[in-house]
């Protein structure tokens, strides 16, 4: 289970926000995730209720906008979207193709007092 690991140290960037923006409080985090950081939401929620437990991040609403994995093809340049974890060009066919979106992991912003 990864997303513990990942929440950690989601975790202590809240925390340097918190202490240089003096918030006492942390009621809302959005998070992007891409599609290529396979994580279980499920896990991922649980995950953060755990470990936000007597924290100022315990009671805040988790946010998280999910970002498809895009491709764009080495051979007509064209953009397409992943399904199923296959990698090709939805234009051309071609299998050569290069990640242009899946991979992100970052907050998005926090809500605080």
């Amino acid at each position: 289970m990864h997303e513990f690991s990942i929440i950690e140290n989601i975790f202590k960037t809240i925390e340097e926000v918190a202490k240089k923006e003096k918030l006492t409080k942390i009621t809302k985090v959005s998070l992007v995730i891409g599609g290529l950081r396979q994580i279980v939401p499920d896990v991922f929620e649980f995950a953060f209720q755990i470990t936000s437990k007597d924290t100022l991040v315990e009671g805040a609403v988790l946010e998280i906008e999910k970002i498809p994995i895009e491709v764009r093809c080495e051979i007509c340049s064209e953009i397409s979207q992943v399904e199923d974890h296959i990698f090709f060009c939805r234009h051309c066919q071609s299998t050569q193709v290069d990640i242009v979106k899946g991979k992100e992991l970052y907050i998005k912003s926090l809500d605080g007092e």
